[in-house]
């Protein structure tokens, strides 16, 4: 997949999140980062404060949430692809972890475009469970992007995450 469809890919994911978006939000008070390869500049400040996830919410509770949004064009096997490494160490390379590992977020949104759905998991909950059964599930290397690192995930049954109360379906709009 060419960084001009995987921008196109966070777009439409994007769009499927706002009304949930919308909803949560004290009067509309919501902050979307642009994705590092759509900024035209401070991609620096882009880059920190996307450690902490891509969308701030203001919460009518006065808290504020932030989101790690995660788009996939199909759900084509029931899974959520969950990545370890964004660069897996080779040779000379130290590699880079994944946003398993370096997302601050509070929550995690991982969406579907095809069928519409939408995914909800308390981030740092998610993580602990992981760590604890990382082990269980296939790693898997991502071929569909057309990139010099080497993305790696483990493969994890959304009825499975459903099950140990992880994972919550949202809503998705029409």
């Amino acid at each position: 997949m060419t960084l001009k469809a995987r921008l196109s890919t966070e777009r439409a994911g994007r769009r499927l999140v706002m009304p949930y978006i919308e909803k949560l939000a004290e009067h509309q008070q919501y902050l979307v980062l642009p994705s590092i390869g759509e900024a035209d500049q401070n991609k620096d400040t882009c880059r920190e404060l996307q450690r902490f996830g891509d969308i701030f919410v203001q919460l009518k509770n006065g808290q504020m949430e932030t989101i790690e949004l995660k788009t996939e064009r199909a759900n084509k096997h029931g899974n959520l692809f969950i990545v370890v490494w964004a660069n897996k160490p080779s040779g000379s390379n130290p590699g880079r972890s994944g946003w398993l590992y370096t997302s601050k977020a509070d929550v995690l949104l991982y969406t579907f475009l095809d069928p519409k759905e939408i995914y909800r998991a308390e981030f740092p909950k998610l993580k602990r469970w992981f760590e604890d059964h990382e082990s269980e599930f296939e790693e898997k290397v991502n071929w569909k992007n057309s990139q010099k690192n080497v993305i790696v995930g483990k493969v994890v049954p959304i009825k499975r995450l459903l099950m140990e109360g992880l994972l919550k379906q949202i809503p998705a709009p029409e």
